[in-house]
């Protein structure tokens, strides 16, 4: 794999085997990385770094070994690595869009097999498989999963923070939560409990989205669609209720729903910066 960037990255291009596939991007750029993978070694995880572009990636093969390729210092990043339910995935290859630059970029995976079922009589099972590697760090009280979305207009964003909300509630599981859109999404504000805390975000829009919780249900998994600002979400609960908040048809998407090792994911409550 092979990455020439500048300020982003300006192209990528993949060689499958002996077999190299068309440079995608465009011709600038004065920074290349390659990273040459030996006879049996797969990429097995990826992290991208985002903007108007895709700026840098962070690469990790089955051997342990690390790769950054384009640029570091970029705010907005996602994992960009499927849970698996065994072994490991596996990047078969890539698709997205390119111009003067790589533009998007989205990842092709595979699982790396079932594994072996024991053998019969008195023999001990064979060992677990290694586990997935973004389900690394999952036995943590809490993971977070961000940030996602643009930049906006500079100079007039302020950070926020659920976390005293939520803690002010005595950590109840979110019980309902409230979007407020328009072209985008204008503000969100949720209720830990029976606390609600402050309304995230501007006055305006005129589309309004309550997702209320049951007792006992909690938000599983969360998918976000954003450009310069964050324009929709999907949410899924643990009864299986799935719900659209804010607007659908933004091209740019990430699942913002991290791996954990067993059961399920809990969102505990949300942070970020708003304008």
């Amino acid at each position: 794999m092979v990455v020439i960037s500048g300020g982003w990255i300006e192209s990528i291009q993949v060689r499958y085997g002996d077999t190299w596939a068309p440079r995608r991007g465009g011709p600038g750029g004065t920074l290349k990385a390659s990273l040459v993978l030996s006879p049996g070694e797969s990429i097995v995880w990826v992290s991208i770094r985002y903007g108007w572009y895709v700026d840098g990636m962070t690469v990790r093969t089955s051997t342990g070994h690390t790769q950054i390729l384009g640029t570091e210092h970029v705010p907005h990043s996602a994992v960009a690595t499927p849970c698996v339910s065994f072994g490991q995935p596996r990047l078969l290859f890539i698709t997205g869009m390119s111009g003067a630059y790589l533009e998007s970029i989205t990842f092709v995976w595979a699982s790396s097999g079932a594994p072996t079922p024991p053998p019969l009589g008195p023999s001990p099972p064979p060992p677990p498989p290694p586990p997935s590697p973004c389900a690394a760090g999952s036995d943590r009280e809490s993971l977070s999963q961000g940030p996602y979305g643009g930049l906006g207009p500079s100079g007039a964003q302020a950070t926020f923070d659920d976390w005293t909300a939520w803690n002010a509630s005595g950590k109840k599981p979110i019980s309902e939560m409230v979007v407020i859109s328009g072209g985008w999404i204008e503000s969100i504000q949720v209720r830990y409990g029976d606390t609600w805390a402050p309304r995230r975000g501007g006055p305006g829009g005129t589309l309004k989205a309550s997702l209320v919780l049951s007792p006992g249900e909690s938000i599983v998994w969360v998918s976000i669609r954003y450009g310069r600002y964050v324009d929709g979400m999907t949410v899924r609960t643990s009864t299986g209720h799935t719900q659209i908040m804010g607007t659908e048809f933004v091209p740019n998407s990430a699942v913002a729903t991290p791996c954990v090792s067993f059961g399920q994911p809990r969102l505990l409550y949300i942070k970020d910066t708003q304008n």
